[in-house]
């Protein structure tokens, strides 16, 4: 059973975990047994924990949605990794047209990545109808606050490697975090929940 666009959004009000740069099932595993509700894998040319379409494939997972980060460069690419792969969500990277990516991949499968430095609400209001959600990025505290006061009714996955204690009173939809060992994958997600 995966998790879909429609109940992506927590329903505790607690942000949601989703877990990036899976590249075993030992980490796909431990993600979800420590409440992740979203697996992430890299599919980047460049990625630093990139894996195959067939690696991906091969890493068995339930009751969880899959995602994969793409370059927005490639939809024939995308659409095949997606269905190989299981994808529930394209995580899109880098340059493309809101309406073109909607139209080869559907409105119900992208997750528009954009980082800290690039957000503004205009882009946010451009990607809103063609897209089920956002990755933000923020690379700093300035970053991670001027990202708060933008408004979307689209879920907010919001990745920050800075201190947890920066997420108190953001109130992200969804929290990224690395693949780590299952210790400090607890910690970062108690973290975040008690943040």
């Amino acid at each position: 059973m995966t998790i879909h666009s429609h109940d992506i959004l927590p329903a505790t009000g607690r942000p949601f975990v989703a877990v990036c740069g899976i590249t075993s099932r030992s980490q796909a595993d431990c993600a979800a047994a420590f409440g992740a509700r979203c697996l992430v894998f890299d599919f980047h040319s460049s990625g630093v924990r990139r894996v195959s379409v067939e690696q991906a494939a091969h890493i068995a997972s339930s009751n969880v949605s899959r995602l994969g980060c793409f370059d927005a460069d490639d939809f024939s690419k995308i659409r095949s990794a997606m269905l190989c792969a299981r994808l529930d969500f394209a995580v899109l990277h880098g340059s493309c047209e809101p309406v073109v990516a909607a139209r080869e991949l559907g409105t119900r499968r992208i997750i528009r990545a954009i980082s800290g430095a690039a957000v503004t609400q205009e882009v946010l209001d451009a990607w809103t109808p063609h897209c089920s959600g956002f990755l933000l990025h923020a690379e700093d505290e300035v970053q991670l606050q001027r990202i708060a006061v933008l408004k979307t009714d689209l879920p907010r996955i919001l990745r920050f490697d800075g201190c947890r204690e920066a997420y108190r009173g953001l109130r992200p939809d969804g929290v990224a975090l690395d693949a780590l060992e299952s210790r400090a994958l607890l910690s970062e997600i108690q973290a975040v929940y008690s943040a």
